[in-house]
């Protein structure tokens, strides 16, 4: 299953567009809750209606022919990743709510988990439960939570 990483401008909150995206959404296995609008964590790369990715796409801003010829993209999986990280990291640094204690340890435990994922990707060249082979689909911190 290729994956292709497309950024938005505008953020989608499905909460805000439920009274559109619920009646779309199917009955079984939906990665949105269509009462609510909330994330189902337990469904995991869940096909969708494509009238469910073109409400989703109406209400952003996107570049349409890096998604057309998401083969040719260079966001990589762990471009992207790296990104989000990066991102996140400011924000725990940015967070005045945190002590200085606690702040290093969040970032630091969030760096370990990429040596955690090497370690496992040295080991293990596949999952053991799915049989999935691409790495970019596989996530190590899916084996143990690294907060309990």
């Amino acid at each position: 299953m290729p994956v292709y990483w497309v950024p938005l401008v505008l953020a989608v909150r499905p909460k805000e567009l439920i009274g559109k995206l619920g009646p779309l959404l199917p009955a079984r296995y939906s990665p949105i809750s269509p009462i609510t609008g909330g994330g189902h964590q337990s469904v995991y790369l869940a096909s969708i209606p494509k009238a469910v990715f073109e409400t989703i796409i109406a209400n952003t801003i996107f570049d349409a022919q890096a998604l057309e010829f998401g083969g040719r993209n260079s966001l990589t999986f762990e471009a992207v990743g790296e990104f989000l990280d990066e991102i996140v990291e400011r924000r725990i640094k940015a967070d005045l709510q945190l002590g200085d204690t606690v702040r290093k340890s969040v970032i630091q435990a969030r760096r370990g988990q990429g040596q955690f994922r090497a370690n496992v990707e040295a080991i293990e060249r596949e999952c053991r439960l799915t049989g999935i082979t691409n790495p970019s689909l596989l996530i190590a911190s899916h084996i143990k939570p690294w907060r309990l």
